[in-house]
């Protein structure tokens, strides 16, 4: 099975690093031109079409022409009381938390585990083939761990994830492509970092949104 993942266009509140997660922001202007930009995948051919149902990846499906089905089940992690904060926000044992990242539960939010579970039950109940996923930071880095990659997708662009379906670790297989030169320009707030939900700095994070995971 072939996942595309395509991870929605800026928001003002990724623009400024903000935790995002079930805050139903909207794509700003340059989400909405990144989503434009994505057209030339809009129509496959695939097996299925499917985004989260919050509107920065409904709106970048509709954007890019993809006939997409919203499904709460691709929905960004939930940060709970992190939710709209930064970095500089919170207090070290949240911090903490995010840096040992595989066992981070969200203060009136979601756990890490709960969150994979959620994404893994629904990519494992597709059928075989070539499905496109407009979805967010978090759950495209989710995929990419699955296969043995751990990186930050920048919005706007896509990457191919090959999975094993006989097996829910997935087959070491990930391809990078950018939808155009032009929608790579910014990381949801114009910084690169190493990971979608990390900070700039010398351990990576779960949570600081990697210009913007936090989507």
């Amino acid at each position: 099975m072939i996942l595309r993942l395509v991870r929605h266009g800026e928001t003002d509140w990724s623009a400024e690093r903000r935790y995002t997660g079930r805050t139903d922001v909207r794509l700003n202007d340059v989400g909405r031109r990144q989503a434009a930009a994505l057209s030339g995948i809009a129509t496959g051919p695939y097996e299925s079409v499917w985004c989260s149902d919050l509107r920065r990846c409904v709106d970048t499906a509709r954007l890019m022409g993809a006939e997409a089905t919203p499904t709460a089940e691709l929905r960004e992690f939930d940060f709970g009381e992190i939710e709209g904060r930064q970095w500089a926000d919170l207090d070290a044992a949240t911090q903490q938390g995010l840096l040992d990242f595989d066992g981070f539960v969200a203060p009136g939010g979601e756990s890490v585990a709960a969150f994979g579970l959620r994404i893994d039950r629904f990519v494992d109940g597709l059928a075989d083939g070539h499905h496109l996923l407009i979805v967010h930071g978090g759950v495209v880095r989710h995929l990419l761990r699955r296969i043995g990659a751990d990186a930050d997708v920048r919005p706007g662009t896509w990457r191919d994830v090959e999975l094993d379906q006989s097996n829910s670790e997935g087959a070491a297989s990930s391809t990078q492509t950018p939808a155009s030169r032009s929608s790579h320009g910014s990381d949801d707030g114009g910084s690169a970092h190493t990971s979608t939900w990390a900070a700039p700095v010398r351990r990576q994070r779960l949570g600081e949104p990697a210009g913007s995971s936090t989507r």
